[in-house]
């Protein structure tokens, strides 16, 4: 029997700050953990609303869980993986374009919002595994800017 904790879908708001964190553990000579709160509040606002509305709207809160976090993550995501595309594996072509990265991400992301919705199976040991998952996505960057804000109180 799992703790109640583990089972209940918290993963969309750790996968919502982690951009954030990590931004800030990469940039802490010029700002500090203090800076990150209002981006922080913002993002968690956002996760909250778009889950209830999913919520409400799915009436299961482990498939709305699911697809926050995919849509979290591709919001958040979308220009770093269109930069990366670009400059990495384009190799001086200009067939990377917002218009053919959009269209191929909105149907994947289709694809994947009609298999979370049709699923049938039960999602406990899903919520399980990405709440693991999340937690330990946030070691790095909180550990980071830790060991520098500590670093620096000496």
């Amino acid at each position: 029997m799992l703790p109640r904790l583990l089972r209940t879908p918290f993963y969309p708001y750790l996968i919502a700050i982690f951009p954030v964190l990590s931004l800030l553990s990469s940039n802490l000579n010029e700002l500090q953990p203090k800076d990150a709160f209002r981006t922080i509040s913002f993002v968690l606002l956002g996760t909250i609303l778009l889950l209830l509305g999913l919520r409400l709207l799915l009436k299961d809160m482990a498939k709305a869980a699911i697809i926050a976090s995919i849509t979290i993550l591709l919001v958040l995501s979308y220009g770093h993986l269109y930069h990366f595309l670009r400059a990495e594996l384009s190799g001086g072509l200009q067939f990377i374009r917002h218009r053919y990265l959009s269209i191929a991400l909105g149907v994947g992301y289709l694809a994947i919002l009609v298999g979370v919705i049709r699923t049938q199976r039960d999602l406990q040991s899903t919520t399980l595994l990405l709440n693991l998952l999340s937690i330990g996505l946030l070691i790095y960057p909180v550990f980071q800017i830790s060991s520098i804000t500590i670093s620096s109180w000496n």
